[in-house]
């Protein structure tokens, strides 16, 4: 698409939706959203700008790291499950920890679990395969016109 508008707005977009999906990341553990749902947040932020710029620039380099990111999602995904394994306890099934640390002398501890490295493989998987359907329609969109 040739509108300055939209490139505009979509740059501006990109960083939002970016925003919206890490919102939707942290909370999700806790509450409805999530893994999925940032997945689709992100995965439609690039779907916008490849829509808004030329896909051939932005194929090649997004290509290279699309897979692989699917697969640490795999791999995270599955670790978070090992964890309560290794401890005897049944594939999955949430640990919880926390880091503490000070900042200006007051104590700040974050809650941090494995159903949090669970959302975030799903997160990572979601994101590629969403990137991945965009390539192939686009591909595909593009063959089809010649």
């Amino acid at each position: 698409m040739d509108s300055v508008i939209f490139r505009t707005v979509s740059t501006w977009l990109f960083y939002l939706l970016h925003i919206v999906a890490l919102w939707l990341l942290y909370r999700g553990h806790n509450l409805p959203g999530g893994g999925f749902v940032a997945g689709l947040v992100s995965g439609s932020a690039f779907a916008l700008k490849a829509l808004a710029y030329d896909f051939e620039l932005a194929s090649p380099r997004l290509r290279r790291w699309v897979m692989p990111l699917g697969g640490i999602g795999l791999a995270l995904a599955f670790l978070s499950g090992l964890f309560s394994f290794w401890k005897g306890w049944a594939f999955l099934t949430g640990l919880w920890g926390k880091i503490s640390f000070r900042v200006f002398g007051k104590e700040i501890a974050i809650p941090i679990g494995s159903p949090q490295l669970f959302d975030l493989g799903v997160y990572f998987v979601v994101m590629a395969v969403v990137i991945g359907i965009l390539f192939n329609l686009l591909e595909f969109e593009k063959g089809a016109e010649r």
